[in-house]
């Protein structure tokens, strides 16, 4: 099912949450895409859980094995990053509760 459809069906005529598990190239993304895309519905909760408050580039990894850039360089903090409208949570993600729609609790 295509994104667009998904959030449609998930937060048709209510609010709700939608928790994104990870804060990678892919997690960051999509909080940002529904944060776009959601504007015009702020009863819908956007969370975004990761256990670091960083966001890593990867791409940059191997200069920083090189030691032509230092590991700090390549970690940006995702309150810099994030929408206003999404909330970020970090803590470790042990599992999901998808029966009880749970988002996961702040571990720090």
């Amino acid at each position: 099912m295509p994104m667009e459809n998904a959030v449609n069906a998930s937060t048709a005529g209510s609010g709700g949450q939608i928790v994104v598990a990870g804060a990678g190239y892919a997690g960051l993304h999509v909080a940002l895409r529904l944060a776009a895309k959601l504007r015009n519905r702020p009863m819908v909760e956007l969370i975004l859980a990761d256990r670091h408050d960083y966001h890593q580039v990867i791409t940059e990894l191997p200069r920083v094995a090189a030691g032509t850039r230092a590991a700090d360089a390549v970690r940006i903090p995702l309150q810099d990053m994030l929408a206003e409208r999404v909330h970020f949570v970090q803590t470790e993600i042990s599992g999901f509760d998808l029966p009880g729609r749970r988002r996961p609790a702040a571990a720090r």
